[in-house]
């Protein structure tokens, strides 16, 4: 019984790799390039609230936009906030601000370049208590 449940298995995962890595399988893959990976997090210094992360695949010296919305994303669309640059390790910040009443959406936005798609960071909630 286990030699059958192991070919069973074995014989699936033989048929689904040619369709997974074949190109001919979907026209869209050929269009989609892969993206960076993005890190993010708020953070708080003297006082003052401050985005910062990673760009990953030698991204340095170039830029990053820091991106805010008003209102809960989708509802909202993201609109630039802010522009900064990237260190020669990659990394960037931002200081970013929170509203009297409510709250703000801030992630980071790169810019399609180098082979890679354009890339996002998570999304992080500003407010006040």
């Amino acid at each position: 019984m286990k030699n059958r449940i192991a070919s069973i298995l074995a014989a699936g995962a033989l048929a689904l790799s040619p369709l997974a890595l074949s190109p001919i399988a979907d026209a869209s893959t050929a269009d989609k390039l892969p993206s960076r990976n993005v890190t993010s997090k708020v953070v708080k210094v003297k006082g003052h609230l401050v985005f910062k992360g990673h760009v990953s695949d030698n991204y340095n010296r170039k830029q990053v936009i820091i991106q805010r919305a008003t209102c809960k994303p989708p509802k909202c669309n993201f609109k630039t906030y802010t522009t900064t640059k990237t260190s020669a390790a990659g990394k960037y910040d931002a200081r970013v601000g929170a509203p009297a009443k409510g709250s703000w959406y801030f992630r980071a936005k790169v810019k399609a370049s180098g082979g890679f798609a354009t890339s996002y960071s998570g999304v992080w909630r500003t407010y006040r208590i």
